[in-house]
């Protein structure tokens, strides 16, 4: 689930750095093959993706180290609130772009990656209530996630010649998850069985319930990290005629 992250943020970040410097090709906005450009433009710039780009403050997405992501979040009375934290993700950098259509006049984008496996590490958090009993735990889980398919609408426009990000809309899909939250309630072994159980036989319903979460920090993540770079790039120098 969370290989969402990965899913916009990859071509995002690709599609504004196959504008910037020395080792990127620069590519047209008159020219008829503007897209395939910038495909090879991403594709070539696969390796320094992955390792970052300090010169122009970006981080690398290979490992991708993300802070705190909410995954549940009930209502009060069931108390239920779990995120994981301290995320160190791997494999996001084996990315592939499967569509990849330009509207520059409107400035809308609408892009399409598969991620084919991902390999998380981190620490989680799982608060709930039980008969009104408050249940807290926590510890490290690994998880590897397969088969990430996202596809999404990106919406820009400039301001005093920037490109600016202002919104996007994007559909997640996963094939598989699994996940080891090793002994995830110490203090019940039966409870623990339960929730293993649970998780490994209700999948699908889990990746409905958490998806909307992961996607708002998505959002978050990618406005923030894209408008960062653009910020200080004039639109006509970066992306000429």
């Amino acid at each position: 689930m969370v290989g969402a992250y990965f899913t916009l943020y990859v071509l995002l970040f690709g599609f504004v750095l196959s504008e910037v410097p020395d080792y990127i090709h620069i590519c047209h906005k008159k020219d008829p093959n503007v897209v395939a450009c910038i495909k090879e433009s991403i594709e070539h710039l696969k390796p320094k993706l992955a390792e970052g780009l300090p010169e122009i403050d970006a981080p690398g997405i290979d490992p991708f180290l993300l802070d705190k992501v909410t995954i549940f979040q009930g209502s009060e009375k069931s108390g239920l609130y779990a995120y994981l934290e301290n995320l160190q993700v791997r494999g996001a950098g084996d990315f592939e772009i499967t569509k990849l259509k330009l509207d520059i006049d409107k400035m809308t984008y609408r892009v399409g990656v598969t991620i084919p496996f991902l390999d998380i590490v981190g620490a989680y958090n799982i608060n709930l209530k039980i008969l009104q009993n408050p249940i807290k735990e926590n510890g490290d889980f690994h998880a590897n996630v397969s088969g990430i398919n996202g596809q999404a609408v990106i919406q820009g426009e400039l301001e005093e010649n920037h490109l600016m990000f202002k919104s996007f809309n994007f559909k997640i899909g996963v094939k598989d998850f699994n996940v080891d939250f090793g002994d995830l309630f110490k203090s019940n072994p039966a409870l623990n069985e339960l929730a293993k159980d649970l998780i490994n036989n209700n999948k699908g319903d889990l990746i409905k319930m958490a998806l909307p979460f992961i996607e708002r920090k998505v959002a978050e993540i990618l406005l923030e990290t894209s408008n960062k770079i653009t910020k200080n790039l004039d639109y006509n120098e970066v992306f000429p005629e």
